[in-house]
């Protein structure tokens, strides 16, 4: 995985922080973008990988790089998953976070808090 950071800008439609870091993430062998990872200013880490790339690891390579990138930037990551997206629960789990919230239409995990039950 490669990566290259990207200015945020605060009219795009699709994200509603103020501040935010995005980056692409790159194929290592043929430099083509598979999908983009978001740090929010909240520590918030989101992330998409394309279709025809998902499980290959790129997920879960990209997920590591922005948990220390947020945890340098003085952040404490989190996530927000939908209850049903098992392969992002997965995802999660190869980079040590935990669910510690459930919530109807999503579940919030954490790095550094105990799993609930």
């Amino acid at each position: 995985m490669e990566t290259k950071r990207l200015e945020y800008r605060r009219q795009s439609k699709y994200y509603s922080v103020t501040t935010a870091t995005i980056f692409v993430i790159f194929a290592k062998h043929t430099g083509e973008e598979v999908g983009e990872i978001i740090i929010a200013n909240t520590g918030e880490i989101t992330y998409e990988i394309e279709l025809a790339y998902a499980g290959r690891g790129y997920a879960t390579e990209a997920l590591g790089f922005a948990k220390k990138f947020a945890e340098d930037k003085g952040l404490k990551p989190f996530l927000r998953i939908r209850p049903k997206n098992e392969a992002s629960k997965k995802v999660a789990r190869r980079n040590s976070f935990k669910r510690v919230s459930l919530f109807e239409k999503f579940e919030i995990w954490r790095c550094d808090e105990v799993e609930m039950g």
